[in-house]
């Protein structure tokens, strides 16, 4: 619990109730989003809302303290919380729905994945990756035509999460569907509803077969794959195949849409900016690296760091997510009791005007280490945070700053506002435009 100085009795939160709006469950869907934004404007650090069929109030926690008691100082007494059921059916027991012991069982077991040697290892497939976008790429900036960037990052980003988790069996399972992959439902239907879970869910078949086919073959791999079948725990005892199955399946839905999410907005960001494109285009231009920057290159992509960041805190991957109090516990004056469900969102906390000036605007350089504001943690959480923050954050930022550099060396992305339209957002479980971006690709002379 956070400090409560005075020794004062606590306090609830103060209880916002919508003149407008009835009451709903709160949860990361486009219903709940505007009463959110209208609770935390009302009262900005911390409030209840009354739920529609669930028991007890909702609680919004918007406050930096606040924040990290939840997920760090009083962290066991937090589980993964309401709101979320369709990503449990969509993942299955993966990771980041677990609690408890058996979250720490898998989270041991699947950690080397994401040590930092083991990722640079994984360049490769994002440079192969990247080459293929490139040469589709390369037909359109001769043609002028434009294209649906939100597609384009959607199967990139795809592609270089399947080959980090199946390498060579990728590759062969390109050669038995013409070029394509069964997967490719992901990116393609954009709809997050039951029917997708069916289909998804139904390719477990399709990891069950090269699982198989590793062990007949007594086959490894420089992959995740390999790595979560060689796992053991504390016992000795390897994951079964359901787990593996949720594992996989899970790494597929989150590696993928933060990748796709991230790049789709950072390029629309870039392209209403001009002035931090050249910024970024002068970083990577004045950088000897090779066609493709390497792993050992990322400490010299500075302010490209810096783009990502600024679009994660515009633009989260995941606008909220909740936490179940086991306990009682309390922030600051407030109680929180046991049996609560307890709601943070990036978004509104990253956009905050007393914690991040100028809060709508797009300013990289706020992320710049020697800014004061660098250090403010826990009022910057796309990632989450604490022992729950997502593990695969530093292979889903490699993986962006390596494209990033890649591309924006070739060419400068031109926003084609008649084919966009108005961009909004869709604050679902993800946070995606609403509709697709158009882009066209403009050569750049540097890369000419």
């Amino acid at each position: 619990m956070t400090d409560n100085t005075a020794g004062n009795a606590l306090l609830d939160p103060p209880l916002f109730q919508s003149s407008e709006q009835t009451a709903v469950d709160i949860g990361p869907n486009q219903t709940s989003f505007p009463l959110v934004k209208k609770a935390l404007s009302a009262h900005p650090d911390i409030c209840r809302l009354p739920q529609k069929t669930r028991k007890g109030d909702a609680y919004l926690i918007n406050k930096p303290e606040f924040v990290k008691n939840i997920l760090v100082n009083n962290h066991p007494n937090y589980h993964k919380g309401a709101g979320f059921e369709l990503v449990k059916m969509l993942m299955g027991n993966g990771i980041i729905v677990l609690d408890g012991d058996i979250w720490k069982r898998h989270k041991k077991m699947i950690q080397p994945g994401f040590h930092r040697r083991f990722v640079a290892q994984l360049t490769t497939y994002m440079e192969q990756s990247n080459r293929e976008l490139a040469e589709r790429w390369e037909s359109l900036a001769d043609s002028g035509e434009a294209f649906d960037l939100t597609e384009a990052m959607n199967e990139l980003s795809l592609r270089i999460i399947l080959r980090a988790l199946f390498s060579r069996d990728f590759e062969r399972m390109l050669e038995e569907h013409g070029g394509g992959h069964p997967f490719s439902i992901f990116s393609e239907d954009l709809a997050r509803d039951l029917k997708l879970v069916a289909r998804f869910r139904g390719l477990g078949k399709e990891v069950q077969a090269i699982i198989d086919r590793r062990r007949a073959e007594q086959r490894e791999e420089v992959d995740f794959l390999s790595v979560f079948m060689n796992a053991r725990d504390e016992n000795g005892d390897p994951m079964s195949d359901k787990e593996l199955i949720d594992e996989v399946m899970t790494l597929i839905v989150a590696g993928h849409e933060t990748g796709a999410n991230t790049l789709n907005w950072c390029w629309y960001l870039l392209s209403q900016n001009p002035d931090k494109t050249a910024l970024l285009h002068r970083e990577i231009d004045d950088l000897a690296f090779p066609e493709f920057a390497t792993f050992e290159d990322l400490p010299k992509l500075a302010y490209t760091e810096q783009v990502l960041n600024e679009t994660l805190r515009l633009y989260p991957a995941v606008w909220l997510f909740s936490r179940k109090a086991l306990g009682d516990d309390s922030v600051g004056d407030y109680r929180i009791p046991a049996g609560a469900d307890v709601f943070l969102s990036p978004w509104f906390i990253q956009r905050r005007a007393d914690l991040w000036p100028e809060p709508e605007a797009f300013i990289p350089e706020r992320f710049d280490k020697s800014q004061p504001q660098y250090g403010n943690r826990y009022s910057f959480i796309p990632f989450s945070g604490g022992p729950r923050r997502c593990i695969g954050d530093f292979f889903g930022m490699v993986e962006m700053q390596l494209h990033l550099a890649y591309f924006a060396r070739r060419y400068e992305l031109v926003f084609d506002a008649s084919k966009s339209g108005n961009v909004d957002i869709e604050p679902e479980i993800n946070l995606r435009s609403a509709a697709p971006i158009y882009m066209r690709l403009k050569k750049r002379r540097t890369a000419l």
